[in-house]
């Protein structure tokens, strides 16, 4: 009887940390890992600020092949900034980062309102210079105090910083008069002090003192675009970017690449162990 002995080798350790977005306004949330190892996973968290060299350690461990670590107060410990997140098991790392910022942008400048004909105004602004400047959200009503909210933005547009900026709002009610708002959003999601039409108004959504507030995250992400869009809207065509595989996916492509080459070991072996046999079958049966 022939038996043929083969040898796989443990695959190399693969571990993979969720993505973070480039900005976010909070330093609380949660990262999430997933790991593929021969051997049992244990995970360690790390952290560092982009200009310090050291890493933290938070968190503790944890064992198994996925799960996830809180982010705190504590671990964003000098203030707003480039953070850089580290997991760690056996083998293999990963890393993310993300900018934290929690303050927001400079309100725009220039603002004013153009009546071009009944049922069309050109609205005018300049964009601030702040360089995390992400867009400007753009609120209509029928009456002269309002909240500037969700239920009354009417279009978001971008642009690059320090430009003046037009938005034609075309297909209104020719009898009516219509009064407008606008503020700016950066990158992170926070929102500036709103610029209206009559400066003794005050329009709504109120936060700090100093005008600075964190939109909710419905109103940051809805794309509300009123009744008629602008020509810079309908001309954009800008292509809907494809999503990121999240790190579930990423180890579900990989436990798939694993599958496959098992199998061709296995297919490989049995080729040559069949050959093999009907060598020494043949030899076998001559001799006799």
């Amino acid at each position: 009887m022939l038996y043929v002995v083969t040898s796989v080798k443990a695959y190399s350790p693969v571990v993979y940390i969720e993505d973070l977005p480039e900005y976010t306004n909070t330093d609380t949330f949660k990262i999430s890992y997933s790991a593929l190892s021969s051997t049992d996973v244990t995970a360690k968290f790390y952290v560092r600020k982009d200009s310090d060299s050291t890493w933290r350690e938070f968190g503790g461990a944890i064992t198994g092949a996925s799960g996830q670590v809180q982010v705190g107060g504590s671990q964003i410990y000098d203030g707003d900034g480039l953070y850089r997140f580290k997991v760690e098991i056996s083998g293999a790392s990963a890393e993310t980062d993300t900018k934290i910022d929690r303050s927001g942008p400079s309100p725009v400048s220039n603002y004013w309102k153009e009546k071009v004909a009944g049922g069309f105004y050109r609205i005018h602004w300049t964009t601030p210079g702040d360089s995390d400047f992400s867009r400007v959200f753009i609120y209509r009503s029928d009456k002269p105090e309002f909240d500037a909210n969700g239920s009354t933005k009417v279009y978001e547009l971008g642009g690059p910083t320090g430009k003046d900026m037009t938005w034609d709002n075309v297909g209104l009610d020719s009898t009516k008069d219509y009064f407008y708002a606008i503020r700016a959003v950066d990158k992170a999601g926070n929102a500036s002090s709103v610029v209206a039409d009559n400066y003794s108004v005050t329009y709504i959504t109120p936060g700090p003192t100093s005008g600075v507030s964190q939109l909710p995250k419905e109103e940051v992400k809805e794309e509300e675009t009123g009744d008629v869009l602008g020509k810079d809207a309908e001309e954009s065509g800008e292509p809907t970017p494809t999503p990121a595989e999240n790190v579930f996916q990423k180890v579900g492509r990989f436990a798939k690449e694993r599958t496959k080459i098992t199998v061709g070991i296995a297919f490989v072996v049995l080729v040559v162990s069949y050959l093999l046999y009907r060598k020494f079958f043949k030899r076998e049966n001559k001799e006799k």
